[in-house]
């Protein structure tokens, strides 16, 4: 198959892009395309394993971490063969295609559950967290041995992320999911008022005061355990955060049922709920146009949509999401120009969008039954070049009418050209300062909106 590059045209305000062979401005098929410098080729594909070969489906988030020590980034994930509530396999991979470093079959764990990893006992190697299928918390060293197993705390989870950081500030991390907050030894710390909801949650300090809060669907928590401010909605979101006003304090994004909020981070609400489309992922928030204001990027069931920091619309792309409405996405400036490309991938295709008006990049059939995953960016390889990971599952190929790729797929450019990035992405709900480089989980939290401002999205390197 031959390669389609795009190349830029700047005529007066415009911007065209001109396919070499057949003046279209998408992927049609071919496995290159050139979006400005960064010419977007598949590196490499894991599909097939010796330990349960079967199982080659993913759904959710992977993770990445240089587990051995090798220079080399490794994604963790979790893979299934038929079922993607129960019966998943922890496998971790070196990130530049050459092998496995261990698969975990003594465990079987939730498969549509996002992973973290990070250091959590300060012993200078990162473990892996994730949730069994019999409802616990478990905890992995990094070479894929068993840590410690959680009480049951959960009940038939089938998604929700893994949260590391040191709430309490007391020098040892906490594991968290939703509103269960473990110690770094798997012993229950404190349970939320409201534990029955959709397990996602983060810990900023949303008030700049103290000790950082907890912020879960529709409550948020002090480090203690008690409530900070809620709000009594009938459907439990997701949110993140940034500060949109240029006010030193963050503003939380919250999605819930087809639109979206904007709360003060004292729970003031700024916007008021904005009805866009049918459920809606966690955000990711972002300056796309290098105009200096912030934009939010939010995945619903048949549109993908950018809003500006004041909840209009800046630009929407139709999509299918139909399977579960709750997907998320990523952001990175491949060649730092200052326009950021906009990363999804929904039931069928993987696409970059232009964070300017929204134009598709790139475009090629993936496909997945989807739950809250998403495409990101991290230099997986170790060769100064930012990557892509994307997984794939044929739960819905027969809907969509491709033929799902399976796994996990990492695309690069094709002349390592790409702008430089980051070597770890330790968890769902990621900010740049949430981890150190050696994947260490900071004590003291720095304040994201301080130094980047964004919400999933790599820094350049």
């Amino acid at each position: 198959m031959s390669n389609v590059k795009i190349v830029c045209i700047v005529c007066t305000a415009a911007i065209i892009f001109l396919s070499c062979s057949d003046m279209l401005g998408r992927y049609t098929g071919s496995p290159a395309l050139r979006v400005y410098g960064f010419d977007i080729t598949l590196e490499w594909h894991w599909n097939s394993s010796d330990v349960n070969p079967n199982s080659i489906q993913v759904m959710c988030a992977p993770v990445v971490a240089d587990l051995n020590h090798d220079g080399i980034p490794d994604i963790i994930f979790h893979s299934y063969e038929d079922n993607y509530q129960i019966g998943g396999i922890l496998r971790a991979i070196s990130g530049d295609g050459s092998g496995e470093l261990f698969s975990v079959t003594a465990y079987s764990v939730r498969p549509g559950i996002n992973p973290a990893v990070g250091d959590i006992d300060n012993d200078g190697r990162p473990e892996i967290i994730t949730v069994s299928d019999s409802d616990r918390i478990l905890a992995f060293e990094h070479d894929g041995s068993f840590k410690w197993q959680s009480e049951v705390i959960v009940n038939s989870i089938s998604n929700g992320s893994i949260t590391l950081a040191d709430i309490d500030e007391d020098g040892s991390p906490e594991v968290i999911l939703g509103s269960y907050v473990l110690n770094s030894d798997g012993t229950t710390k404190w349970i939320g008022a409201n534990p029955a909801v959709k397990y996602n949650s983060y810990v900023i300090n949303l008030d700049c005061v103290g000790h950082p809060e907890l912020i879960t669907c529709n409550t948020v928590y002090h480090s203690d355990g008690s409530v900070y401010w809620e709000k009594d909605l009938s459907y439990r979101g997701y949110s993140a955060a940034a500060d949109l006003d240029d006010d030193s304090f963050p503003e939380l994004v919250y999605v819930y049922n087809g639109g979206v909020y904007i709360w003060e981070h004292d729970g003031t609400v700024k916007y008021d709920f904005i009805l866009i489309d049918q459920g809606g992922g966690p955000p990711t928030i972002v300056d796309v146009d290098n105009d200096g204001d912030l934009e939010i990027c939010i995945s619903f069931a048949t549109k993908f949509v950018v809003l500006e920091a004041d909840g209009t619309i800046k630009w929407s792309q139709t999509i299918d999401d139909t399977s579960s409405r709750i997907l998320s996405s990523s952001a990175f400036d491949f060649d730092n120009d200052g326009i950021v490309e906009v990363l999804h991938a929904d039931q069928a295709y993987f696409r970059i969008f232009n964070g300017q008006d929204g134009s598709i990049l790139y475009e090629r059939p993936v496909g997945s039954g989807t739950l809250e995953e998403f495409p990101l960016v991290v230099d997986v390889d170790n060769d100064n070049s930012a990557e892509i990971i994307v997984v794939s599952n044929d739960l819905v190929e027969s809907w969509v009418g491709i033929e799902a790729e399976e796994g996990i797929l990492v695309f690069g450019d094709a002349n390592n050209s790409s702008v430089n990035t980051r070597k770890i992405w330790n968890q769902h709900y990621y900010f740049i300062t949430n981890v150190r480089d050696n994947c260490s989980i900071p004590q003291f939290i720095q304040n994201n909106w301080n130094s980047y401002n964004n919400f999933r999205q790599n820094p350049p390197r």
